[in-house]
């Protein structure tokens, strides 16, 4: 289960387990988990033999709570223990101590954080006829609220099987929340510093109607309920906050507009803190946050007096009511707004998900592939020699969407793809009528050997993924794989005026997806081919709004 000498560590909080615990955690040691943390959280004493023949095995480290303090907190000090004393750990498997989750399922929840090490996977259930009732009401009742209010679509947003990866276990451990309220307070956190939560489908097991579940349908249901109507509470305060100014200014005699700007003006003292820190969970910062906010002020305090002041004028409604009718109209989208564009982090400290990607693509990228697949095709046959069949290589070409046009117009002798994305791969594996030409290799095209002599080498949007000494490996790397007189085609994003509003548009709108993207300086790409070509044509593709320059490189013999 290791990658590059990372590792994945097992943490299993425990209150009051029985036998299944010691089975559970030898079948997790074979399935190669190579560390196992389990949190006591104040069991009886009749479980201690439990936890003193789990100290005597190997790669397993029982840690003691005094007394019972909740699922949350034994996970938060777990967490805690992983993230300082075990350094080389890519992040962690959570793992119920009851027996509801097989080890082979807990594998594939690890196996698909490495794929993905800064997303939150979810071992999800399929909640069947034969789940207790209690758990199918409780599991789809959570499931509408937290829809409807946090605006995100879960299947499973009770399950205790998850992958989280290292980078996000501080904020976690930071969270107030102890009990079973926690969990959901983790999925919040990943919405509101918009980390990418990914589904795992997991084998749905309640042994004897789950009597050994030590969740209270009542008590705890009401704790994760609170988590969600914060929402609403924070809102309710905030309008009686509004529209006690507004009632008391507006009785003593002032001006509509005056009352409303005043009322606006003492609610957003209390409201932009409450929801940033209380309801959102955010960690935006203020200098970002702010700004959005009191525009939204603005602009909600405008539309609620020109609403105020049609209602009064022309329906001849008393202002009072007016006013209530207003503020509650524009309420579920000023909710919305700030749910989803000012309290949300800007996603720039995690690399672009790729599984994501391939699995649902960019909605714009049609249009601005049609164009960039156009020019390729021009290059391609104008700086290479005509009826030569060609040995093609693309990189970062995984599921490549410009392979079908490539092989009906220039008809490539073959056709190699280098990626280290094992879905997109197999996507592109799948696809019919090409199998004659093409040629997979999953291979990291920041390591790749000088064993091969392709005629044409080409890449779009790839060695803008990296790092600066990175991207300068990124670029080399077509010039290994090219023979002498070889051309390469490189495309990639540049920093024009018209590329950075188009990005802040799309960051601003929370549609963003490449992460890791920087767009590159012509300079900084040709320093990176270091005297191993020649330039022998460039231009910017400026229809693409996240303009594109375009180089095509001759190999020196």
């Amino acid at each position: 289960m290791a990658s590059n000498d990372m590792k994945i560590v097992a943490l299993i909080p425990a209150y009051n387990p029985d036998e299944k615990l010691l089975t559970l955690v030898g079948d997790l040691l074979q399935k190669e988990f190579e560390f196992i943390v389990v949190v006591n959280d104040g069991s009886m004493d009749e479980c201690y033999s439990i936890f003193i023949k789990l100290k005597d095995i190997d790669k397993v480290h029982v840690i003691q709570h005094a007394v019972n303090l909740g699922k949350g907190l034994a996970l938060k000090t777990g967490m805690n223990y992983i993230y300082t004393e075990v350094p080389d750990a890519l992040g962690i498997v959570t793992i119920d101590a009851d027996g509801q989750h097989l080890p082979s399922d807990a594998e594939h929840v690890a196996q698909e954080l490495l794929k993905t090490p800064e997303s939150l996977i979810l071992g999800v259930r399929l909640f069947t006829d034969d789940v207790p009732l209690r758990s199918r009401i409780g599991n789809k009742l959570t499931k509408v609220i937290y829809k409807s209010l946090v605006g995100t679509k879960l299947t499973d947003t009770q399950t205790g099987l998850r992958g989280i990866p290292r980078s996000f276990m501080p904020n976690l451990v930071k969270l107030s929340s102890s009990g079973y309220e926690f969990e959901l307070d983790m999925l919040l956190a990943c919405k509101y510093t918009s980390r990418l939560i990914r589904e795992v489908p997991i084998e749905t097991i309640y042994s004897e109607g789950n009597k050994s579940s030590h969740f209270n349908p009542l008590l705890d249901s009401m704790k994760i309920y609170f988590v969600l109507f914060r929402f609403l509470l924070a809102s309710i305060i905030t309008s009686v906050i509004d529209y006690s100014v507004f009632y008391s200014m507006y009785s003593s005699g002032i001006s509509i507009i005056a009352s409303q700007s005043a009322a606006r003006l003492v609610a957003m003292l209390f409201n932009y803190t409450a929801v940033k820190k209380i309801v959102f969970l955010s960690h935006r910062k203020n200098a970002e946050a702010l700004p959005r906010y009191v525009m939204l002020v603005v602009l909600s305090g405008t539309v609620s007096y020109l609403m105020i002041t049609v209602l009064t004028s022309l329906i001849d409604v008393p202002v009072i009511a007016a006013k209530a009718c207003a503020e509650g109209l524009i309420f579920l989208a000023n909710f919305a707004i700030q749910r989803d564009f000012i309290f949300t982090k800007k996603p720039g400290y995690y690399s672009t998900d790729w599984n994501k990607y391939y699995e649902k693509p960019y909605k714009t990228a049609s249009i601005s592939r049609k164009l960039t697949e156009s020019i390729l095709i021009g290059l391609f046959k104008r700086h290479t020699q005509p009826n030569e069949p060609l040995r093609i290589a693309e990189l970062g070409g995984a599921n490549s969407c410009f392979l079908d046009s490539i092989n009906r117009n220039i008809r490539p002798k073959e056709y190699h793809v280098f990626d280290n994305n094992l879905l997109g791969m197999e996507q592109l594996k799948s696809r019919n009528g090409i199998n004659n030409v093409l040629y997979l290799h999953l291979q990291d095209v920041l390591t790749l050997s000088t064993d091969y002599d392709y005629d044409l080498v080409f890449s779009v949007g790839l060695i803008e993924h990296f790092s600066r000494e990175n991207t300068r490996l990124a670029v080399q790397s077509h010039f290994k794989l090219l023979k002498p007189g070889g051309v390469a085609i490189i495309s990639f994003p540049t920093p024009t005026l018209l590329y950075k509003c188009a990005r802040w548009v799309a960051e601003l709108t929370n549609t963003w997806i490449f992460h890791d993207e920087r767009p590159l300086s012509r300079d900084e790409v040709i320093a990176a081919i270091n005297d191993q070509g020649n330039i022998v044509f460039e231009k910017i593709i400026w229809p693409i709004l996240f303009t594109q320059r375009i180089m095509v490189i001759q190999k020196r013999l």
